[in-house]
C-alpha cells in the first residue's frame, strides 16, 4: 500500500508533549486552510514551541486511542505569518525576559515590523 505524502501548515498553538531526548513531539496546530480547527500533529522534532508557524510533511493516520493526526515524517519552520502568530511565537519563553504580556506589548507597537526589528 502506497501512502500519500500530504503537506499542513499552520501555527504550533500547543506542545501537549515533547520528550527531549528522542525529539518525539504531540502538537496541537491551527491550520492556515481552515483556522477554526485544532489538528493534532505528531512529529520528531528536536525545537519545538507554540508560536511557531510550521509546515508539516506527511500522513493522515487513525490512532485507535486518540483519534485523528497528522503524522509527520518533515517539520520546517517557517517565518510566523500573522501579528497573533508573531505574539505566541515572543511570547513561547524563546527569548529570555520576553513573556505572553511583553510580547504583546512589543507585537502591539510594532505590528507587522516587529521580526524586522528583531533582526536587525
Amino acid at each position: 500500500m502506497h501512502t500519500i505524502t500530504e503537506t499542513l501548515t499552520g501555527i504550533v498553538n500547543r506542545v501537549t508533549y515533547h520528550n527531549p531526548d528522542t525529539g518525539w513531539s504531540v502538537l496541537r496546530v491551527q491550520p492556515f486552510n481552515a483556522p477554526q480547527q485544532q489538528e493534532t500533529v505528531t512529529v520528531h522534532q528536536t525545537k519545538v514551541f507554540a508560536g511557531a508557524t510550521m509546515e508539516f510533511r506527511g500522513s493522515w493516520t487513525i490512532d485507535h486511542k486518540y483519534g485523528r493526526q497528522f503524522k509527520a515524517t518533515e517539520a520546517i519552520e517557517k517565518r510566523p505569518a500573522t501579528t497573533a502568530a508573531i505574539e505566541k511565537y515572543l511570547g513561547s519563553g524563546l527569548i529570555k525576559g520576553v513573556g505572553p504580556k511583553t510580547a504583546k506589548k512589543i507585537v502591539k507597537h510594532f505590528q507587522d515590523e516587529t521580526l524586522e526589528i528583531f533582526e536587525k
